[in-house]
């Protein structure tokens, strides 16, 4: 590699971040010390400091972070530690970083709400609030985009604020872009308001709207939580009829949610629907965490199922897997003595 080539920024950053995310540290910090002190480092740096948060290293993340102090702190330097604060779990080291931006003079950006509001796991309302404020007296030039906006959507949501949830979503997101239904249809379903949830799903057909995976996804989430048998018969019809009933995401959820509504045999009906090949942990799990399963007359196939070659060929190296395997054994030999 020239000596050209070692000094360019954008070069130098690309590689740090190559690196970082392969986690070779050591050939990331050999990049960043060749072009740490060239006058055009900034990208340079703020990848590193990247490099080293996704690796677990927040202190040495920090350091890059205050060695740019001679330079021009620029926002996605300032940005790239909150997300680092945020995605390691220390919610106040991240909302602390963007108050000393602000008084720094530096101007927060869309990458900088969606850190905070995505990344920090239980933010106060009353910060929410805040940064809403901030988000909508700023810089008239400035737009916020989607991603930002649905942030705050959730954080709302998570605050238990449906109200002001509603207002963003009313003001700020598309009608016409099913992601934004999405956005508050799990807002509301997450955070102990399925019913309302479902309640934009009736709004959002009624707007001509088309369901995605996903909306299907977050209505069964809610449907589940409501254990209403119609409500299930009705989504599981309009998932047919949008040709999703194959997606994995879609049918664990419907065998979950039969089982909540007491529905066993409709329950078996979808998981048998699944090919043998994708049956996968969750399938199981799924299948058999069905509420009142056991006590129908399809206990025989719990059985049969645990005995299974395709049951003892799934992957229970993870603890999801080995805990359904185990359960599955249980049940068999639960049953195998009640017949002896």
């Amino acid at each position: 590699m020239s000596t050209d080539l070692e000094l360019d920024p954008l070069v130098s950053s690309a590689l740090i971040s190559m690196h970082g995310k392969s986690r070779d540290l050591e050939a990331a910090t050999k990049v960043y010390n060749q072009i740490k002190n060239h006058p055009g480092s900034m990208a340079s740096r703020t990848a590193m400091l990247t490099a080293l948060s996704q690796n677990g290293y927040l202190e040495q993340a920090r350091q890059i972070f205050l060695e740019a102090i001679p330079f021009e702190r620029s926002t996605s330097a300032w940005n790239a530690m909150i997300s680092a604060y945020a995605q390691n779990n220390e919610d106040e080291s991240a909302v602390a970083t963007f108050l000393a931006m602000v008084v720094e003079g530096v101007t927060p950006d869309n990458v900088t709400f969606t850190s905070l509001l995505g990344s920090c796991s239980a933010l106060p309302l009353d910060l929410v609030k805040l940064l809403h404020a901030t988000m909508e007296d700023g810089d008239p030039a400035f737009e916020l985009d989607d991603f930002a906006t649905s942030a705050l959507v959730k954080s709302y949501g998570k605050c238990g604020d449906f109200e002001s949830a509603s207002t963003v979503f009313h003001d700020r997101l598309s009608a016409e872009d099913p992601a934004s239904w999405n956005v508050v249809m799990a807002a509301f379903s997450q955070n102990g308001a399925p019913g309302e949830s479902i309640g934009y799903l009736r709004r959002m057909l009624l707007a001509g709207v088309r369901p995605n995976l996903i909306t299907f996804a977050t209505a069964l989430d809610a449907c589940s939580s409501l254990a209403q048998a119609t409500l299930a018969s009705l989504l599981h019809s309009m998932i047919v009829e949008s040709r999703l009933e194959s997606s994995e995401l879609v049918s664990n959820a419907l065998v979950n949610l039969y089982g909540k509504c007491g529905i066993s045999r409709s329950a078996l009906d979808v998981f048998r629907a699944i090919p043998r090949q994708q049956q996968t942990v969750v399938s199981w799990t799924s299948i058999i965490t069905a509420r009142r399963w056991l006590d129908s007359n399809l206990c025989k196939n719990v059985a049969t199922a645990a005995a299974s070659t395709e049951v003892r060929k799934l992957d229970v190296s993870n603890e999801d897997g080995h805990k359904t395997y185990l359960t599955l054994d249980a049940r068999f030999l639960t049953q195998h003595k009640e017949r002896e």
